[in-house]
């Protein structure tokens, strides 16, 4: 139920524009694109020129997500080719199944290229895709008729996705629009609200190999880095990919849309190529299982594939002295280049064919010479043969009868040696003609046999065993024959002539029994296919049946699931509704029992309250009486002890004075009295600071009376009387006594600093000295603190 849901996802995704319209329709599968090797125009238009030349037919077939029944489908095919130097076109079907949707239609490429300048180029180039899109309502399950559905009508649409290509020596730089313009002509309007439409550009590597090796031969490497826009989302893929012409390529990419992809692929007589490609989807998407994609392409003998090297050739380059140019002459140069070019081409095919046409006329002339050889051979022999009856013959005049009997022997003699030598002859050369087609065959079909005899490998065991057996046995045959021909020898040669007519008639019998087994063999597969049809159609009859019925199963336990459903929902309803009232009783119960509870233990508590203030105030009065002899025992003691402990005390105070006496004797040096020194010049620079800070208050002070005068000034005393003028100090005067006050303050507070970190200083000296002198700190320290402080 999990890969169905998101396989209907994917599909409401797909067609997110087709029930928004009239009806149903969707565009071309770009899943495509991810080719570096066969359909590049689908990427862009201009591709289809773009170091690309020979004629070339391909098939692709891809199946996605291939864990999901009815998964989308493609079949494409398409024909590449030019119709001059400077134009390249392209022209395919086909057939695609996405969800509910299938297309059937064509695309047709068209592209032409501009010379800008030594080997840079640009190329313009157009894709027009005509088809019908429409909903397989083959594949639609209802058990009801739907509306929706019955009213969707198959859609002819045009659409255009225009391109452009800037070529150089080694890179290649496009952008292109997928589905600039979608027309609908069903309805005879424009699509406005186009899901499919986006815009893409590429940067795209292109480069050969130059090595000793044989087999990396022109091996060309290829890297694309594409980016596509969509109006909901951007697509970022990569691919790589290694060709080693002739032989094989291998491939693999990143699309965020799409996933991971890998292929490989082999080419066959240097024309055929079979290639797969597997895509796995990320994230979600891979639950749906992976994609295959299959290919199969026939590549025509032309020019081959457009090459690039490394290392370019030299331009002559021009000095200031040189008169530019004009257009005419550039165009005109490159008219001669490009007339230079297809002269050089037209050469080489030229030269090709020259090479072919030499080697087929050698074969003949040594066919010729070898046939005149043995004609001459035969006729030499036969003249000895001739003299030899001559000289063995009597010297008698034969009669006429004898001279025709002979002249008849002779001509048929005659006949028959030239029968046989025409037919050597014609052997030979056909022996020949086998021969270069036998090698001709072997090098086109290289690859072919190499997996014929992979293929044989594996049963070449029983084919020994086989041909150890048959061999055993024609030596067998062949020892009988021996012993027979021994005795039959003269008979057989007798019989040779009979013998090979049997041969040639027993090989034509044998020859007419294959064909007839062929014929057969081809009918019965036929019909093999035709039954295999007849059970696909009545299995997938089968299979629509039990969908249907399925379907409708589901649907009435989905009915039947909502009833009770609804049933069950209702009693809840009733259930709960029962609940609360119980609920609502109980909780009033609750209310009055918790109530009357409350009431109770206030009362209780009121009572417990009143006995233990009873209870208290009895118990204080014991106390206090108790309390009173206690503190008078307790007093009496305590002078004692007092007494005692004072006594005690002040010994051990005369005892640790004595020793402290003896100890601040032992601390008190020259450093010690420094300190001291330190300690009377900070009292007294503060005492200075004491004073520049009071005269700093009284200016202030001043300053604050001053103010408030001016601010009474045009005001009346409280009784009522004028107020008397108050003699100001000028602003001037006054802010130079306060910055006056503010450097003496700031002088004074740079000295008291300085002499504090010179105290702190000589202080860390004075304890690195009593250190030194082995007393601890925990003996110093009552001296150490009271400097510190």
């Amino acid at each position: 139920m999990k890969k169905l849901f998101l396989f209907i996802s994917l599909t409401l995704i797909i067609s997110l524009n087709v029930f928004s319209q009239e009806n149903a329709y969707s565009s071309f599968d770009s899943s495509l694109k991810n080719s570096l090797k066969f359909n590049r125009f689908l990427i862009n238009p201009a591709f289809s020129f773009a170091k690309e030349s020979a004629p070339s037919i391909s098939v692709v077939n891809r199946r996605q997500w291939g864990k999901i029944e009815n998964a989308p489908q493609l079949y494409f095919a398409n024909y590449l080719g030019s119709l001059n130097d400077n134009t390249r076109f392209g022209l395919g079907v086909y057939q695609q199944s996405s969800g509910l949707l299938k297309n059937f239609g064509g695309v047709l490429n068209y592209s032409y290229n501009v010379t800008v300048g030594y080997e840079t180029n640009l190329t313009f180039g157009i894709n027009t895709f005509i088809y019908n899109s429409a909903l397989d309502l083959g594949n639609v399950i209802t058990v009801d008729s739907e509306p929706l559905l019955l009213n969707q009508k198959p859609n002819s649409l045009i659409g255009l996705n225009p391109g452009i290509n800037y070529g150089t020596e080694l890179f290649d730089f496009g952008v292109s629009v997928n589905n600039l313009v979608l027309y609908n002509i069903s309805t005879s309007q424009l699509v406005k609200d186009n899901q499919e439409n986006s815009f893409s550009g590429y940067m795209m590597y292109t480069g050969y190999m130059d090595t000793y090796s044989k087999f990396f031969d022109e091996a060309k490497f290829t890297g694309l880095v594409l980016v596509e826009k969509f109006k909901d989302a951007t697509a970022l893929s990569g691919n790589l990919m290694l060709d080693i012409q002739n032989k094989f390529w291998v491939k693999g990419g990143y699309n965020s849309l799409f996933g991971m992809n890998a292929g490989v692929g082999l080419t066959f007589s240097e024309k055929f190529s079979l290639g797969y490609t597997y895509d796995l989807g990320l994230g979600d998407i891979s639950q749906l299982g992976a994609s295959h994609e299959f290919v199969l392409s026939y590549r025509f003998d032309e020019y081959g594939e457009r090459k690039r090297y490394y290392k370019p050739v030299k331009k002559a380059t021009t000095t200031s002295s040189q008169p530019k140019k004009t257009a005419q002459e550039l165009a005109d140069e490159r008219a001669k280049l490009a007339a230079q070019a297809k002269l050089d081409r037209e050469a080489k095919i030229a030269e090709a064919a020259a090479r072919a046409k030499a080697a087929k006329d050698k074969i003949a002339a040594d066919t010729a010479a070898r046939i005149a050889a043995n004609k001459e051979k035969l006729a030499a022999q036969e003249a000895a043969r001739l003299k030899a009856l001559a000289d063995a013959k009597p010297k008698t005049t034969p009669t006429q009868a004898e001279k025709d009997r002979l002249a008849a022997e002779e001509a048929a003699r005659l006949k028959a040696a030239q029968e046989k030598a025409a037919r050597d002859a014609a052997a030979k050369l056909q022996a020949e003609k086998d021969r270069l087609a036998a090698e001709e065959a072997a090098r086109l079909k290289a690859a072919q046999d190499k997996a014929a005899r992979d293929a044989a490998a594996k049963s070449q065991a029983e084919k020994d065993r086989l041909a150890a057996e048959e061999a055993a046995r024609l030596k067998a045959a062949q020892d009988k024959a021996a012993r027979d021909a021994a005795a039959k020898i003269q008979a057989e040669k007798d019989a040779a002539a009979k013998t090979q007519a049997e041969k040639d008639k027993l090989a034509a019998e044998e020859a007419a029994r294959l064909k007839a087994a062929q014929e057969k063999e081809a009918r019965d597969a036929a019909a093999k296919l035709q039954a295999e049809k007849d059970a696909a159609a009545k299995t997938q009859a089968e299979k629509d049946r039990l969908a249907a019925e399925e379907a409708a199963r589901l649907k009435a336990e989905q009915e039947k699931e909502a009833r009770d459903a609804a049933a069950k929902l209702q009693a809840e309803k009733e259930a709960a509704a029962k609940i609360k009232a119980e609920k609502d009783r109980l909780a009033a119960e609750e209310a009055a029992r918790l109530k009357a509870a409350q009431e109770k233990e206030a009362r209780d508590a009121a009572a417990k309250i009143q006995a233990e203030k009873d209870a208290a105030a009895k118990a204080k009065a014991e106390k206090d009486r108790l309390a009173a002899e206690e503190a008078a025992r307790l007093k009496a003691a305590q002078e004692k002890a007092a007494s005692d402990a004072a006594a005690k005390i002040q010994a051990e105070k005369d005892r640790l004075a004595a020793e402290e006496a003896a100890k601040n004797k032992l601390l008190k040096d020259d450093s010690n009295r420094a300190v001291e020194a330190f300690k009377a010049d900070i009292e007294f620079k503060t005492k200075e600071t004491d004073k520049v800070t009071k005269s700093l208050d009284s200016l202030v002070k001043a300053r604050d009376l001053d103010l408030k005068e001016y601010l009474l000034e045009n005001t009346l005393n409280s009784d009522g009387t004028a107020r008397a003028p108050r003699k100001f100090v000028s602003t001037a005067e006054s802010n130079a006594q306060l910055q006056s006050m503010k450097s003496k303050v700031s002088e004074t507070k740079i000295k008291l600093d300085n002499l504090i970190r010179d105290f702190e200083f000589a202080n860390t000296q004075r304890v690195k000295e009593l250190k030194a002198k082995g007393i601890s700190d925990i003996d110093a320290k009552p001296l150490n603190d009271s400097y510190l402080k």
